[in-house]
């Protein structure tokens, strides 16, 4: 069980856009593309999940996909801890 926090713009008429979200990337050196994301399951098994429009944030305390939703103009982040949730504010 986790959840997800999201960014979204208060006025929802104005999604955010690919464009954007991709200009916000190409500006932060920390910030990779990726289109699937693995973590060790158990110590021999790893589990790979497809994540398409998502970015890798790769920061001193590890690496976090971040999600594009471009029908709902919104980026997401699973289960974020709160220095997770800084880099989203």
């Amino acid at each position: 069980m986790g959840y997800e926090l999201s960014i979204i713009r208060e006025d929802k008429s104005k999604k955010i856009r690919k464009r954007e979200w991709s200009e916000y990337i190409k500006s932060d050196s920390q910030f990779e593309p990726i289109e699937e994301f693995s973590v060790k399951h158990k110590e021999s098994e790893t589990l790979t999940v497809s994540i398409p429009n998502a970015e890798l944030w790769k920061s001193d305390k590890g690496e976090i996909p971040f999600t594009f939703h471009e029908k709902y103009g919104e980026i997401t982040v699973k289960n974020p801890d709160n220095w997770i949730i800084e880099k989203m504010i």
